[in-house]
């Protein structure tokens, strides 16, 4: 029986939650969780693989494969998927069978090179290289600030980096560093993160005190 992970306080909290995922871990039975996608309430059929906390240890996360039950409205087929475990409740989350039905070795290793490239909390995210320049100040930023951080190795002489990663983690980790950060490729993201701060400065630009 698989015990509770480093983040202890979270998981006093959730006992429930975390007995039965490990229940279902232990006994390999796959679980129906429903969750938000966007506006949509959206239901999967989940294979369990192990509760891992991210790499700050501030929240822990089921690592699994997923299997949409409604398919019209994703076109995901199964595939490596985590579950932040602090947004899970009994409502949202049951045993789907009494069932086995364990994951191969194959799919194991799958999943486990899944989380070490994109990281536990990005699974659901398809990958891309992404080429980034940082300034001094942003090589510091990317030092300290470590919630979400793609995987990168700075280098004393060096500005410009390829980050294997998602754009959506790009995106959300680089916003916060503002000049320090700019996005080379690919295209679309560097348009995205253009309009982003655009946004910001029409804000700021059209925000009046009443």
């Amino acid at each position: 029986m698989q015990g509770f992970p480093l983040s202890r306080e979270n998981a006093f909290t959730k006992k429930e939650i975390y007995d039965l995922l490990n229940t279902a871990i232990s006994e390999k039975l796959p679980l129906r969780i429903d969750t938000n996608v966007g506006d949509q309430i959206l239901s999967f059929k989940v294979f369990p693989y192990k509760i891992l906390p991210n790499d700050l240890h501030s929240e822990d996360f089921l690592a699994c494969y997923t299997i949409p039950i409604d398919s019209e409205h994703t076109k995901r087929d199964k595939g490596p998927a985590s579950f932040v475990l602090s947004k899970l409740t009994l409502k949202t989350v049951r045993i789907h069978s009494r069932n086995p039905s364990p994951l191969c070795n194959t799919d194991i290793k799958a999943l486990e090179e899944a989380i070490r490239v994109r990281g536990i909390e990005f699974l659901l995210d398809d990958v891309d290289d992404i080429d980034v320049y940082l300034t001094e100040a942003g090589k510091t930023l990317c030092m300290t600030k470590l919630a979400g951080r793609p995987k990168i190795n700075i280098l004393p002489t060096q500005n410009e980096y390829t980050i294997r990663c998602s754009t959506y983690q790009a995106k959300k980790y680089f916003a916060k560093f503002g000049k320090d950060a700019i996005i080379l490729s690919p295209l679309s993201l560097r348009n995205e993160m253009i309009e982003f701060y655009k946004e910001a400065i029409e804000g700021y630009q059209n925000y009046s005190e009443e």
